[in-house]
């Protein structure tokens, strides 16, 4: 099957048919409005154009969150574990990321602070992400029909090596 790329480019066959799995859970307890918890599970075979041979990857991303949301706080956390095992090989990369983020509503304006954290592995097709971790601060304002938000990173990269 031929498709398109982003680019107009030709591509041989397409590596998203669907065959996929994701499953993901939450629950609200009546014990504590405003809390929601779960996870979900993701599975995919996928392939790296960065090589040639292009390498076929399973990729698994286990996520898990907890959100509260009352009395004008918002706290979010979420947490993933994104897992690449090359076919053919003993080559596997697991890749940690999480971020928390605060905030405090003050009548249509809601500050938040948040902090992240990504590591990925040099040799994965996440080459461009490598380390980032950091605190980003922020506010988002709410009228009854726009949502606007601003926001301020102070993360740090490590670089990529030849």
């Amino acid at each position: 099957m031929n498709m398109l790329n982003i680019d107009g480019s030709q591509v041989e066959s397409d590596e998203d048919n669907g065959n996929h799995v994701n499953v993901g859970l939450f629950a609200r307890p009546d014990a504590i409005p405003g809390l929601q918890f779960g996870g979900s599970f993701y599975h995919d075979k996928i392939t790296n154009h960065d090589f040639t041979p292009a390498p076929r990857l399973g990729q698994s991303i286990v996520n898990a969150h907890i959100v509260y949301v009352g009395h004008g706080i918002e706290f979010l956390n979420e947490g993933f574990l994104i897992r690449h095992v090359q076919e053919h090989s003993q080559t596997v990369f697991n890749m940690p990321a999480f971020y928390s983020q605060f905030s405090k509503r003050f009548q249509k304006v809601s500050p938040f602070f948040r902090c992240q954290y990504a590591n990925t592995n040099p040799r994965s097709i996440f080459e461009d992400v490598l380390l980032r971790h950091g605190p980003s601060f922020g506010a988002r304002a709410t009228t009854s029909t726009t949502t606007s938000r601003s926001k301020r990173n102070w993360i740090t990269r490590s670089a990529k090596t030849s």
